[in-house]
């Protein structure tokens, strides 16, 4: 019988002022060029973007190994995670209670000691694991197991430091949309405009009664041995995930499904909240799934040689993973694109195929030399490390607020064109996707392209690293190392531009064109060491 637990104090001081004097941002270059100013955001002055947020973590444990059979070992155990409420030393912290209300106003946020209701107190999670020596020889193994496993809310996570900080009345961080109808001036809006900036409060915003999200889990391996020190592994593992946390944007315009079951927005509809600019709402609502597929291959070290290659295919899809803006993954920013309607697709981590590879040799030269030559080609190590896995998903964007839902809020998505592939990769880096496949939505229609459904760039990496070991008498030791990541210097792609229109509706010149490398170049270094 093992038990144990551990207690954690946590403290999270911060500043979040960072466009305390503005930030610009334009839709296109050209706009740019013309001073014609997509969005203007800015803390608006008397803010207090401090906070010094204060939290306990608790966790115990309890788990006991039974001898069922000789050869059938199982594991039971529970685990309980409770934390306290995310507060504030000076009390500065306050929540719109009814974020999506229609009728609220800057004077209806709530000043509250915790900054959610508490959901940790009842996280016990039982787990459940065996392990079966098949033929009692110990060449053949099944393991497995199942649980359940908590994902604690605590200071430390970004999304709560951001609704801690960005409400009223002790923070106010307003924000201006360009349009024909409001002209922001660039670049003195800050002064200009201050007034109109001021009655544009744009709020952040946590689920006040949360739910605690968490993940059940579950899997099952063969292992068995082929030969001495060599052994085969495949296995299966599985995951549910339930109340996780995504990010949505409640202030759009309000949409009636048409009979062909389209989103539809009616010339001059209002906003959803006339008193508020951009409202972005963390709510625990989505779920996730998981499965995967895995072999590999074994061999321990013998006459010199260590190696060990694994294979994964696997396949994940949730309803929206991103809970912070655009600062979770490179290749998806958070919110759905109409309300709290959830986009089931692709997660922006899904990776269909993953193979990775290694061995490492001990070079057998030298073996009987003393002096000089002992010195030069003696207990040298060369080793090397594969990797290969396919491409992260991304989505399409039209790039342009043909569902009227705020340009720069909730992404913008084109619907599909007839016969087309909603994964037309060409795989050039002028055009990785072929933007021909998406149409722009006739105006006041909401993009029906699913999310996440074109892949990206694969990657590959071969890194070599080879070493030399002198012995300095006793357990002294010099170490040499020399190290080459991207051995063979390959261009691995990021993901590309993924607006594709034009305001006017002709596709960008630059739709799908790729830009960035998710790795760098090749890199050499060496290393020295002295072990005493």
């Amino acid at each position: 019988m093992k038990l144990g637990g551990d207690a954690q104090v946590l403290q999270f001081n911060l500043t979040s002022d960072f466009t305390s004097m503005g930030q610009y941002t334009f839709s296109s270059l050209d706009n740019f060029l013309a001073g014609r100013v997509n969005q203007f955001n800015a803390v608006v002055p008397g803010s207090d973007a401090t906070r010094n947020l204060r939290q306990m973590a608790f966790g115990a444990y309890l788990q006991d190994d039974i001898q069922a059979r000789k050869n059938l070992t199982l594991n039971i155990g529970v685990r309980y995670e409770p934390a306290t409420s995310v507060t504030d030393t000076k009390n500065r912290l306050a929540q719109l209670i009814d974020f999506g209300s229609a009728t609220a106003t800057l004077n209806d946020t709530t000043k509250v000691h915790a900054l959610f209701r508490n959901p940790s107190l009842k996280t016990i999670a039982p787990r459940l694991g065996f392990a079966w020596d098949v033929r009692g020889n110990g060449k053949t193994a099944v393991r497995g197991g199942a649980g359940i496993f908590y994902d604690s809310i605590l200071v430390s996570t970004p999304f709560v430091q951001n609704t801690a900080v960005r409400v009223p009345p002790f923070f106010n961080r307003g924000g201006l949309v360009g349009s024909s109808t409001l002209v922001v001036n660039f670049p003195d809006a800050y002064t200009t405009q201050a007034a109109r900036l001021a009655a544009n409060a744009q709020l952040e915003g946590i689920q006040y009664d949360l739910n605690q999200p968490y993940m059940t889990k579950w899997n099952v391996n063969l292992q068995h041995e082929l030969f001495a020190r060599t052994s085969v592994e495949i296995g299966y593992s599985g995951s549910h995930g339930e109340n996780l946390v995504r990010q949505i944007y409640t202030n759009g315009r309000l949409a009636t499904v048409t009979a062909d079951g389209r989103l539809y927005v009616a010339p001059g509809t209002p906003l959803a909240q006339p008193n508020f600019g951009r409202m972005r709402y963390r709510v625990s609502d989505a779920t996730s799934d998981y499965n995967g597929l895995t072999a590999g291959l074994t061999r321990r070290l013998s006459g010199g040689l260590q190696a060990q290659v694994s294979y994964t295919f696997s396949k994940s899809v949730d309803d929206g993973a991103a809970a912070l803006g655009g600062n979770d993954f490179t290749n998806e920013s958070a919110g759905g694109r109409y309300l709290s309607v959830k986009d089931r697709g692709l997660s922006p981590f899904d990776v269909r195929h993953a193979l990775v590879a290694s061995v490492n040799y001990n070079l057998p030269f030298g073996a009987g030399a003393d002096g000089v030559r002992a010195l030069l080609t003696k207990s040298w190590t060369i080793g090397t490390l594969i990797r290969m896995r396919s491409g992260y998903p991304f989505s399409a964007f039209s790039g342009v607020d043909t569902g009227l839902q705020v340009q720069g809020w909730a992404p913008e998505y084109p619907d599909l064109a007839p016969g087309a592939s909603p994964n037309p990769v060409l795989g050039t880096v002028a055009h990785w996707f072929d933007p021909t496949a998406f149409v722009l939505p006739a105006s006041g229609f909401i993009g029906t392209l699913p999310r996440n459904s074109i892949i990206g760039p694969n990657m590959r990496t071969v890194d070599l690293i080879a070493g030399k070991s002198v012995g300095l008498g006793g357990s002294r030791e010099f170490q040499l190392r020399f190290e080459c990541f991207n051995l063979l210097n390959r261009a691995n792609f990021g993901t590309p531009q993924q607006n594709v229109f034009n305001a006017d509706g002709t596709i960008r010149e630059d739709a799908g064109r790729i830009t960035t490398t998710s790795t760098s170049a090749r890199q050499i270094q060496l290393g020295a060491k002295v072990v005493w």
